[in-house]
């Protein structure tokens, strides 16, 4: 007798149907893991400057400046004291002098148009490695949020007066 090999229809349509209840269940808990790690990695970009800029500062024993950049990413955007977004990027430089820039880091890819971080116009670490805003003995804050922000998506990175830095996950607002 010649027997044939191969899947008959139903182990095939059997097969595909499992194969489809795995992806249902499969499929979201990738694309949270995927926006979870875009707004690690950015955050991670951002500490890793203001870690720079801290440690720069210290070595040099000068005043080293954290801004966010303007649309040509070229200059900062904003005076001491306010507030705006960082999705044009971020400039280290010496305070002293400004054209000394020690770190441009343009727009991450990874911040959409409705995604926001949102924080200080210039921070400042001084000679001690100490971080001021304009605000004195307040704690600075930086938000990382992705759009349609679930759970605890957002992240908060806060410079202590210390500067110290801390990143911590948060609830959506």
């Amino acid at each position: 007798m010649n027997r044939q090999q191969g899947f008959t229809l139903i182990e095939l349509l059997v097969a595909i149907a499992v194969l489809v209840v795995l992806l249902a269940i499969a499929i979201p808990s990738f694309t949270d893991l995927l926006r979870n790690s875009k707004v690690t990695s950015l955050t991670n970009e951002i500490v890793g400057a203001l870690q720079m800029a801290r440690s720069e500062a210290l070595r040099r024993n000068a005043t080293v400046v954290l801004c966010r950049a303007d649309t040509t990413q070229a200059n900062c955007d904003g005076g001491f004291g306010g507030t705006g977004s960082y999705a044009n990027g971020w400039i280290v430089h010496d305070k002293a002098t400004p054209t000394n820039v020690l770190r441009r880091t343009a727009a991450p890819v990874t911040v959409g148009s409705t995604d926001t971080v949102t924080g200080p116009n210039v921070i400042e670490f001084n000679a001690r490695g100490n971080a001021d805003e304009g605000i004195p003995g307040a704690d600075i804050v930086i938000v990382v949020q992705l759009q349609g922000c679930k759970s605890n998506e957002r992240r908060e990175i806060r410079v202590l007066p210390s500067g110290s830095i801390v990143t911590q996950r948060v609830s959506c607002i």
